[in-house]
C-alpha cells in the first residue's frame, strides 16, 4: 500500500510539473509579412531590434535584406550566437521561404527570447 502511494504522489507531481511546462511553452512567434518587416527596418537601423537572416553564408553573400545579420541555423554555433542577443529586443527571423525561419523562431522562444517575429515570405518574398 505505502508502495502504491509513492507512486500516486509522483504521478501527482509529475502531472503538475507538465501543467506548467504547457502553460509557460505557450509562446508562439509573430507571423509578419513584408509591409510589417519593412516598417521595423528602423528600429533595426538604430539598434532596437534585430533582423536575422538563418540562411547559409553562401545565400547570404547572394542577397540579403539590408541590416541583416547571418546566423545560419545549420551551424553548430546557432544557440551559442544567440545568447549574445538581446532577449528582451524585437528579433525578425527570415530565410529563404519561412521553413528554417520558423524552426529558428521556435529555438529562440526556448531560450528565453520574448519578441521573435516570423517573416514567412522570406527572402524569395522581399524582392518580388
Amino acid at each position: 500500500m505505502h508502495s502504491l502511494l509513492k507512486r500516486f504522489i509522483v504521478l501527482l507531481l509529475f502531472m503538475q510539473v507538465s501543467l506548467v511546462c504547457c502553460q509557460s511553452a505557450g509562446a508562439e512567434a509573430q507571423i509578419v509579412n513584408k509591409e510589417k518587416v519593412s516598417s521595423l527596418l528602423r528600429q533595426v537601423e538604430e539598434g532596437s531590434a534585430k533582423l536575422l537572416d538563418v540562411r547559409t553564408p553562401e545565400e547570404f553573400n547572394r542577397g540579403a535584406i539590408p541590416g541583416a545579420l547571418n546566423l545560419d541555423i545549420r551551424s553548430e554555433e546557432f544557440s551559442e550566437q544567440l545568447e549574445h542577443l538581446d532577449k528582451d529586443k524585437p528579433v525578425i527571423l527570415y530565410c529563404q521561404s519561412g521553413f528554417r525561419s520558423n524552426k529558428a523562431a521556435g529555438i529562440l522562444l526556448s531560450l528565453g527570447f520574448t519578441q521573435v517575429l516570423d517573416y514567412k515570405g522570406g527572402y524569395s518574398d522581399w524582392y518580388r
